[in-house]
């Protein structure tokens, strides 16, 4: 059996903390006849990201002469594309797709993620920061091209409501926010940001695998221990809080500004470029996340890091041998260091390459910064059991409606999540 351990420091991953190396990922420029080919390739991307995905897709196309070769592209979440893809082996299903690490294994046995080739497989290797490397790796097989290494987050403010030393405390920020009419965003009503919170004061859960990693064989948890339920004191509170705004991502993941009631609120990088719109580069700071204190007791919130990653779904490919091996090779192309440049300008997006991520319009990055400074304070967003995503919402749900109250109401409800967590898959 063999041990994932999910709760730990992710100092290692630091964004900052690397050394240059050769660019990569490129495509080759090859003189063979490649117009003979006329398939249509299906691309998932986010829709944001839809204009770049294109742009990159077609230049690839052009440098490579596949002049017949045409592009669907769809927009599949990419936390949500192992299950929302109906059928892996349809016409129009993804031949090639952006996806979430905490899905990887998902996919796997689905069967819609192809092992790597060895070539671009030994380049990755090279170029390629090691937690990237591992975020699509099961064992000895590595399925999947990491484009981001930010799928995380961290705190937001707005200067103009929350200065910078009222923002290492959530009282102090909730404080600041009252002063001046508003709130405190923290969307505590989704799993991604209510169970790292949960974990803050040590509660924990492991995952052990199979030998040859294809599957869990068990889970361990701990959210129904005492550290368990000083981090749940410390979300009643701040769900109870009239100076904090929770709920979904889409209810409170907003601009901090007067207009949208918040003087500071918890987001991810992919926020970045719409926040600057509202509040202005000047006056919009990125953060670690602040602390919490709970029976006197002072603690950094937790967060989730992990990566995003571009798969190659076999099915849709059948026996075309060529086609798969397009596949791989436009994966490739769409995680190079140039294209990881260009994401970087355009989404301000963590790079993966080793190269890119040092570049010094990188590391000054305030965002990049900030997730690079949470990551001693995150959890490894790699196999991820579906209890965790499944059980907080009860816990959400009780608060928000009265129905937990007490300690003991919350100690029960955490008996429950604990064995939510430990038993769904």
């Amino acid at each position: 059996m063999k041990k994932v351990t999910k709760i730990s420091s992710l100092a290692a991953l630091s964004l900052l903390m690397l050394t240059g190396c050769n660019g990569g990922g490129e495509s080759s420029k090859t003189s063979q006849d490649n117009s003979k080919y006329n398939w249509t390739i299906t691309v998932s991307s986010p829709v944001e990201q839809t204009k770049f995905v294109t742009e990159q897709c077609n230049n690839f196309k052009e440098e490579n002469g596949y002049t017949n070769v045409k592009f669907n592209f769809v927009n599949y979440a990419e936390g949500e594309v192992d299950t929302k893809v109906p059928d892996w082996s349809a016409s129009g299903a993804p031949d090639i797709y952006a996806f979430a690490s905490d899905k990887t294994l998902s996919l796997v046995k689905k069967g819609a993620l192809a092992r790597v080739p060895s070539n671009f497989q030994s380049q990755m290797t090279k170029e390629m920061t090691a937690g990237a490397i591992e975020s699509g790796t099961l064992g000895e097989n590595m399925y999947a091209y990491p484009y981001a290494g930010d799928n995380g987050y961290f705190l937001y403010i707005n200067t103009d409501y929350v200065s910078v030393d009222e923002a290492s405390k959530v009282e102090d920020i909730i404080a600041a926010c009252k002063d001046a009419g508003l709130k405190f965003g923290y969307p505590l009503g989704e799993a991604f940001y209510s169970m790292a919170m949960l974990t803050t004061f040590g509660a924990s859960y492991t995952v052990n695998m199979n030998d040859d990693f294809t599957d869990i064989s068990s889970i361990d948890a701990t959210y129904d221990s005492a550290d368990g339920l000083q981090a749940a004191k410390g979300f009643r509170d701040l769900i109870n809080n009239d100076g904090v705004m929770t709920g979904s991502s889409n209810e409170v993941l907003k601009a901090p500004t007067k207009a949208n009631g918040l003087g500071a609120v918890v987001g991810g990088s992919w926020n970045s470029a719409q926040f600057e719109e509202a509040v202005g580069k000047d006056k919009l700071v990125a953060l670690k996340m602040p602390t919490i204190t709970v029976d006197n007791e002072t603690k950094t919130l937790r967060s989730f890091l992990g990566y995003k990653l571009y798969g190659v779904n076999p099915q849709v490919s059948k026996s075309d041998t060529a086609r798969l091996a397009f596949d791989h090779s436009l994966a490739n192309y769409l995680v190079g260091a140039e294209v990881q440049e260009n994401r970087f300008d355009t989404f301000s997006t963590a790079p993966t390459n080793k190269t890119v991520a040092a570049m010094d319009k990188v590391t000054s990055n305030q965002y990049v910064k900030a997730i690079s400074d949470q990551s001693a304070d995150a959890i490894a967003q790699t196999i991820v059991p579906q209890g965790v995503w499944d059980s907080p919402k009860a816990l959400y749900d009780g608060i928000k409606a009265g129905d937990i109250e007490t300690d003991e109401e919350l100690q029960a409800a955490l008996t429950t999540l604990n064995t939510t967590v430990e038993t769904a898959r």
